[in-house]
């Protein structure tokens, strides 16, 4: 996804650049294409927010598997630009091209640029997610679940929502649950962790929380005195 803002110069520099990194004319040939298109030619240049249009196109593209025409060539292309892209299999959506992966365990990766008015370049990777296969089962029959806030009110509704979010997905693996809340959360200063074994039990322990009350752990460390006796007993 470039830049494009349809200028002769910018064109040519970005087109070059993108074509020697992606698709060089030296060494073996490209065996997939390249796509290239940018979203000016649809909507126009959207100038502060142009970075920001050009990321919700490719998000799109990977949600529908689709690379959408790019709409601005009516015949040829700027004589500026290389003229052996389509050798090197660098290509131009004109039509809508169907982007699925080519095999199952092959996320497809977009490369964004974007120029700004200041003379800055950047540029972001974006690959879609695939999702690891799950190897056997999990053989530890208990869990610790983590519920943490910084205020009471806070605490409470994490509780409600975590209840809730059990009641509407009761297939989620308790295994999964236990990781995101006690591994993937920030922990403040109200905490409150408790052991399962199964998901009933852990709307039972939630339910039981609702109303209790939470003491915040120690903003500091307190400290620690060291004594030794001297005759050999070490405590």
């Amino acid at each position: 996804e470039g830049h494009g803002t349809g200028t002769q110069a910018g064109d040519f520099n970005e087109m070059t650049s993108v074509s020697d990194v992606f698709a060089p004319r030296h060494g073996p040939q490209r065996q997939h294409p390249v796509y290239v298109g940018s979203s000016k030619s649809n909507i126009g240049h959207a100038e502060a927010a142009a970075g920001m249009i050009s990321l919700i196109k490719v998000l799109q593209m990977l949600r529908y598997n689709s690379i959408p025409p790019h709409v601005g060539i009516k015949g040829t292309l700027n004589p500026s630009i290389p003229t052996d892209i389509e050798a090197r299999n660098l290509k131009i959506s004109r039509t809508g091209t169907k982007w699925l992966r080519r095999t199952a365990s092959a996320p497809r990766v977009a490369f964004l640029n974007n120029f700004s008015a200041a003379g800055g370049n950047t540029s972001m990777i974006l690959r879609e997610h695939v999702g690891a296969a799950e190897v056997g089962s999990d053989p530890r029959a208990a869990h610790i679940l983590t519920v943490t806030a910084k205020t009471i009110r806070s605490m409470q509704l994490n509780i409600k929502n975590i209840y809730r979010h059990i009641e509407e997905h009761p297939k989620v693996k308790l295994a999964d649950l236990s990781y995101t809340l006690t591994a993937r959360r920030v922990a403040h200063p109200l905490r409150k962790s408790f052991t399962v074994t199964s998901l009933e039990e852990a709307k039972k322990q939630l339910l039981s929380y609702q109303d209790s009350s939470f003491e915040p752990f120690a903003a500091s460390l307190p400290a620690v005195v060291f004594a030794f006796s001297g005759h050999g007993a070490q405590w």
